[in-house]
């Protein structure tokens, strides 16, 4: 998993979506790269009592996926595989 604070290099580029005019600030983004990922994202987000978005592609037109001082959960880099297994098992148990 890659972890992109408002101090990295390429916070601004990651942090933007879609429809440029949304503008808002994550404080982290965390690209998942496995199902093991997204639980172990899910876990730090509730530890830091941040609030938590998913976002697969970032083409929302509202911008549902982003939002200031919440923890992005990115799954875009997981496989259909892995996408269903998330959906059936990881979020249910959350």
């Amino acid at each position: 998993m890659e972890i992109i604070t408002s101090h990295s290099n390429h916070y601004n580029e990651a942090r933007q979506i879609w429809n440029r005019a949304i503008q808002k600030y994550p404080m982290i983004i965390a690209y998942c790269k496995t199902v093991e990922d997204v639980r172990n994202a899910i876990l730090e987000a509730r530890r830091c009592n941040l609030e938590n978005r998913v976002r697969s592609g970032g083409h929302n037109y509202e911008g549902y996926c982003i939002a200031t001082d919440a923890y992005i959960i990115d799954i875009g880099s997981l496989n259909l595989a892995d996408a269903l297994c998330l959906k059936t098992t990881a979020l249910r148990n959350y």
